[in-house]
Order: structure tokens, then sequence, then C-alpha cells
């Protein structure tokens, strides 16, 4: 079993799926893409979360 990366910090997710910061950061407040938080700020997001929701917007 392989193991693979699932939780990328804010821009490399961004990055990874050609979306603005602010876009995954407003999935993330409305509970679609789940994060881990340091100090009470996003510090990293779940890369399977964000793959979904890409892929929902790029269907239109």
């Amino acid at each position: 079993m392989a193991l693979v990366k699932t939780w990328y910090d804010v821009d490399a997710a961004a990055d990874k799926f050609g979306i603005k910061k602010s876009m995954l950061l407003f999935w993330v407040d409305e509970g679609l893409v789940r994060c881990e938080r340091e100090d009470g700020v996003v510090a990293r997001v779940n890369i399977d979360d964000v793959r979904l929701q890409a892929a929902a917007v790029a269907q239109g």
C-alpha cells in the first residue's frame, strides 16, 4: 500500500489546482474542505476534499 500525501499547505493546494487561495479558504469556511489549524489559522487542507470541489467547479 502506497502512502499518499493527503494534507497540503494552503498555497500548495491552490497552486496544484490553479484556484485562488481565497476560493480555497471559502470552501474551508463553508465546511466543504477539511483543514488543520495552527494558532487559529488554516495551515493545511485535505487535498481529496479540494479535488472534489475543483471537479465540481470544472463541471459547472
